[in-house]
Protein backbone atom coordinates (compact mmCIF):
# COMPACT_ATOMS: atom_id res chain seq x y z
CA UNK A 1 0.00 0.00 0.00
CA UNK A 2 1.21 3.76 -0.34
CA UNK A 3 1.50 5.53 2.47
CA UNK A 4 -1.20 8.25 2.86
CA UNK A 5 0.88 10.79 1.54
CA UNK A 6 0.91 9.53 -2.17
CA UNK A 7 -2.72 8.98 -2.08
CA UNK A 8 -4.65 10.40 -4.65
CA UNK A 9 -6.23 13.64 -3.50
CA UNK A 10 -8.43 16.38 -4.93
CA UNK A 11 -8.97 19.78 -3.20
CA UNK A 12 -12.35 21.87 -4.33
CA UNK A 13 -10.09 24.14 -6.47
CA UNK A 14 -8.67 21.57 -8.73
CA UNK A 15 -12.19 19.89 -9.07
CA UNK A 16 -13.54 23.25 -9.97
CA UNK A 17 -10.96 23.37 -12.89
CA UNK A 18 -11.61 19.92 -13.98
CA UNK A 19 -15.26 20.67 -14.06
CA UNK A 20 -14.85 23.84 -15.98
CA UNK A 21 -12.37 21.77 -18.31
CA UNK A 22 -14.96 19.58 -19.43
CA UNK A 23 -17.94 21.00 -19.13
CA UNK A 24 -17.06 24.57 -20.65
CA UNK A 25 -14.34 24.07 -22.62
CA UNK A 26 -14.36 20.63 -23.62
CA UNK A 27 -18.00 20.42 -24.17
CA UNK A 28 -18.15 24.20 -25.44
CA UNK A 29 -15.81 25.47 -26.43
CA UNK A 30 -13.38 22.67 -28.47
CA UNK A 31 -16.02 22.20 -31.22
CA UNK A 32 -17.12 26.02 -31.29
CA UNK A 33 -12.69 26.89 -31.82
CA UNK A 34 -12.41 23.45 -34.35
CA UNK A 35 -15.06 24.32 -36.19
CA UNK A 36 -13.94 28.25 -36.97
CA UNK A 37 -10.42 26.61 -37.06
CA UNK A 38 -11.50 24.60 -40.00
CA UNK A 39 -13.28 26.89 -41.44
CA UNK A 40 -9.77 29.23 -42.19
CA UNK A 41 -7.99 26.24 -43.09
CA UNK A 42 -10.96 25.34 -45.82
CA UNK A 43 -13.73 27.80 -46.43
CA UNK A 44 -15.89 24.71 -48.27
CA UNK A 45 -15.49 22.76 -45.30
CA UNK A 46 -18.61 21.02 -44.40
CA UNK A 47 -17.40 18.77 -41.48
CA UNK A 48 -15.00 19.85 -38.94
CA UNK A 49 -10.86 18.82 -39.60
CA UNK A 50 -10.13 15.80 -37.56
CA UNK A 51 -6.68 16.51 -37.33
CA UNK A 52 -7.52 20.02 -35.33
CA UNK A 53 -10.21 18.10 -33.07
CA UNK A 54 -7.29 15.39 -32.06
CA UNK A 55 -4.97 18.29 -31.43
CA UNK A 56 -7.64 20.51 -29.66
CA UNK A 57 -8.90 17.03 -27.57
CA UNK A 58 -4.99 16.33 -26.24
CA UNK A 59 -4.56 19.69 -25.27
CA UNK A 60 -7.83 19.62 -22.94
CA UNK A 61 -6.43 15.88 -21.73
CA UNK A 62 -3.09 16.69 -20.87
CA UNK A 63 -4.50 20.28 -19.12
CA UNK A 64 -6.79 17.82 -17.05
CA UNK A 65 -4.44 15.20 -16.43
CA UNK A 66 -1.69 18.06 -15.15
CA UNK A 67 -4.60 19.58 -13.01
CA UNK A 68 -5.18 16.09 -11.54
CA UNK A 69 -1.68 15.12 -11.13
CA UNK A 70 -2.37 14.68 -7.48
CA UNK A 71 -4.50 11.36 -8.37
CA UNK A 72 -2.09 10.72 -11.52
CA UNK A 73 1.28 10.57 -10.15
CA UNK A 74 0.30 8.51 -7.42
CA UNK A 75 -1.85 6.04 -9.39
CA UNK A 76 0.87 5.50 -11.92
CA UNK A 77 3.42 4.79 -8.74
CA UNK A 78 1.07 2.19 -7.64
CA UNK A 79 -0.09 0.62 -11.16
CA UNK A 80 3.85 0.34 -11.67
CA UNK A 81 4.52 -1.87 -8.44
CA UNK A 82 2.37 -4.63 -8.96
CA UNK A 83 1.27 -4.36 -12.82
CA UNK A 84 0.23 -7.88 -13.42
CA UNK A 85 -2.54 -7.64 -10.44
CA UNK A 86 -3.92 -4.87 -12.08
CA UNK A 87 -4.00 -5.91 -15.82
CA UNK A 88 -6.00 -8.79 -14.24
CA UNK A 89 -8.39 -6.54 -12.34
CA UNK A 90 -9.20 -4.24 -15.40
CA UNK A 91 -9.94 -7.60 -17.47
CA UNK A 92 -12.52 -8.89 -14.89
CA UNK A 93 -14.11 -5.82 -14.57
CA UNK A 94 -14.41 -5.44 -17.99
CA UNK A 95 -15.74 -8.57 -18.57
CA UNK A 96 -18.25 -7.47 -15.58
CA UNK A 97 -19.34 -4.33 -17.51
CA UNK A 98 -20.28 -6.21 -20.91
CA UNK A 99 -22.28 -8.37 -18.84
CA UNK A 100 -24.24 -5.93 -16.92
CA UNK A 101 -24.24 -4.35 -19.84
CA UNK A 102 -25.87 -6.96 -22.42
CA UNK A 103 -28.60 -7.86 -19.00
CA UNK A 104 -29.53 -4.32 -18.69
CA UNK A 105 -29.56 -3.34 -22.35
CA UNK A 106 -32.09 -6.04 -23.29
CA UNK A 107 -34.80 -4.87 -20.13
CA UNK A 108 -34.03 -0.90 -21.38
CA UNK A 109 -34.74 -1.92 -24.86
CA UNK A 110 -37.67 -3.96 -23.67
CA UNK A 111 -39.63 -1.04 -21.87
CA UNK A 112 -38.04 1.99 -24.36
CA UNK A 113 -38.59 -0.20 -27.34
CA UNK A 114 -35.30 1.21 -28.82
CA UNK A 115 -32.46 -0.52 -29.57
CA UNK A 116 -30.02 1.47 -28.12
CA UNK A 117 -29.26 5.19 -26.72
CA UNK A 118 -28.87 8.25 -28.69
CA UNK A 119 -25.26 8.70 -27.09
CA UNK A 120 -24.62 5.27 -28.64
CA UNK A 121 -26.49 6.47 -31.79
CA UNK A 122 -24.05 9.19 -32.45
CA UNK A 123 -21.39 7.16 -31.90
CA UNK A 124 -21.98 4.42 -34.23
CA UNK A 125 -22.56 7.16 -36.84
CA UNK A 126 -19.56 9.03 -36.32
CA UNK A 127 -17.95 5.64 -36.90
CA UNK A 128 -19.25 5.51 -40.61
CA UNK A 129 -18.01 8.98 -41.21
CA UNK A 130 -14.25 8.38 -40.02
CA UNK A 131 -13.44 5.34 -37.82
CA UNK A 132 -10.34 6.45 -36.77
CA UNK A 133 -11.47 9.60 -34.71
CA UNK A 134 -14.12 7.19 -33.48
CA UNK A 135 -11.57 5.01 -32.16
CA UNK A 136 -9.29 7.98 -31.15
CA UNK A 137 -12.26 9.52 -29.00
CA UNK A 138 -14.21 6.55 -27.43
CA UNK A 139 -11.18 4.78 -26.60
CA UNK A 140 -8.74 6.47 -25.95
CA UNK A 141 -9.40 10.22 -25.27
CA UNK A 142 -13.04 9.43 -23.32
CA UNK A 143 -11.35 6.97 -21.50
CA UNK A 144 -8.91 9.26 -19.94
CA UNK A 145 -10.75 12.55 -19.92
CA UNK A 146 -13.70 10.77 -18.07
CA UNK A 147 -12.05 9.23 -15.62
CA UNK A 148 -9.79 12.49 -14.91
CA UNK A 149 -12.98 13.77 -14.60
CA UNK A 150 -15.71 11.73 -12.94
CA UNK A 151 -13.02 9.01 -10.54
CA UNK A 152 -10.08 11.65 -10.56
CA UNK A 153 -11.99 14.74 -9.58
CA UNK A 154 -14.96 13.98 -8.52
CA UNK A 155 -15.19 10.76 -7.10
CA UNK A 156 -11.82 11.80 -4.96
CA UNK A 157 -13.08 15.15 -3.74
CA UNK A 158 -16.43 13.48 -2.38
CA UNK A 159 -14.96 10.52 -0.75
CA UNK A 160 -12.27 13.15 1.46
CA UNK A 161 -15.18 14.64 2.47
CA UNK A 162 -18.38 12.46 2.76
CA UNK A 163 -17.21 9.12 2.44
CA UNK A 164 -17.15 6.15 -0.20
CA UNK A 165 -20.93 5.56 -0.85
CA UNK A 166 -21.42 9.28 -1.27
CA UNK A 167 -18.64 9.58 -3.95
CA UNK A 168 -19.77 6.26 -5.33
CA UNK A 169 -23.41 7.37 -5.62
CA UNK A 170 -22.53 11.00 -6.77
CA UNK A 171 -19.86 10.29 -8.78
CA UNK A 172 -22.04 7.95 -11.13
CA UNK A 173 -24.98 9.83 -11.29
CA UNK A 174 -22.82 12.59 -12.76
CA UNK A 175 -21.36 10.31 -15.11
CA UNK A 176 -24.79 8.52 -15.94
CA UNK A 177 -26.45 12.19 -16.71
CA UNK A 178 -23.21 13.52 -19.02
CA UNK A 179 -24.23 9.91 -21.33
CA UNK A 180 -28.08 11.13 -21.82
CA UNK A 181 -27.62 14.81 -21.35
CA UNK A 182 -27.64 15.24 -25.34
CA UNK A 183 -31.10 13.44 -25.76
CA UNK A 184 -32.71 15.18 -22.68
CA UNK A 185 -31.66 18.27 -24.06
CA UNK A 186 -33.45 17.04 -27.43
CA UNK A 187 -36.64 16.60 -25.43
CA UNK A 188 -36.15 12.63 -25.86
CA UNK A 189 -37.18 11.44 -22.00
CA UNK A 190 -37.23 7.88 -23.24
CA UNK A 191 -33.37 7.73 -23.20
CA UNK A 192 -33.36 8.81 -19.63
CA UNK A 193 -33.86 5.48 -18.66
CA UNK A 194 -30.19 4.59 -19.89
CA UNK A 195 -29.12 7.06 -17.28
CA UNK A 196 -29.38 3.25 -14.79
CA UNK A 197 -27.11 1.68 -17.81
CA UNK A 198 -24.76 4.29 -17.62
CA UNK A 199 -24.53 4.89 -14.44
CA UNK A 200 -24.22 1.12 -13.17
CA UNK A 201 -21.14 1.65 -15.16
CA UNK A 202 -20.31 4.50 -13.28
CA UNK A 203 -20.70 2.23 -10.11
CA UNK A 204 -18.31 -0.19 -11.69
CA UNK A 205 -15.44 1.98 -12.63
CA UNK A 206 -15.67 4.14 -9.14
CA UNK A 207 -15.54 0.17 -7.21
CA UNK A 208 -12.64 -0.81 -9.46
CA UNK A 209 -11.06 2.97 -8.56
CA UNK A 210 -11.74 2.52 -5.06
CA UNK A 211 -10.49 -1.13 -4.52
CA UNK A 212 -7.19 -0.45 -6.92
CA UNK A 213 -6.70 2.82 -5.46
CA UNK A 214 -5.18 4.12 -8.88
CA UNK A 215 -7.20 5.99 -11.82
CA UNK A 216 -5.35 3.28 -14.44
CA UNK A 217 -7.01 0.83 -13.57
CA UNK A 218 -10.75 2.90 -14.49
CA UNK A 219 -8.89 3.97 -17.50
CA UNK A 220 -8.47 0.69 -18.68
CA UNK A 221 -11.68 -0.42 -18.07
CA UNK A 222 -13.11 2.29 -19.22
CA UNK A 223 -11.08 2.02 -22.56
CA UNK A 224 -11.33 -1.72 -22.73
CA UNK A 225 -14.78 -1.67 -22.65
CA UNK A 226 -14.94 0.90 -25.36
CA UNK A 227 -12.64 -0.60 -27.37
CA UNK A 228 -14.65 -3.82 -27.30
CA UNK A 229 -17.95 -1.84 -28.20
CA UNK A 230 -15.71 -0.18 -30.81
CA UNK A 231 -14.76 -3.29 -32.35
CA UNK A 232 -18.65 -4.74 -32.41
CA UNK A 233 -19.44 -1.27 -34.68
CA UNK A 234 -16.61 -2.40 -37.21
CA UNK A 235 -17.84 -5.67 -37.65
Amino acid sequence: MLEDNKKPTMNSRRVLLLLIIYFVIFLKFVPEIAKKITLMLNPYATIMSIPVLVVLYLMVTAASIYIARTVWKPSVEKFRSEPKKYIRMIVYAIVLILVVNFGLSIIISFVTQTDTSQNQQIIETNSLISPFYTFFYTCLIAPVLEETIFRGGIYTFVKEKMGVSAALVISSIFFGLIHVSSSLFNGNINDFVYLILYAGIGLILGYAYERSDTIIVSVGIHAGNNLFSFIMMMI
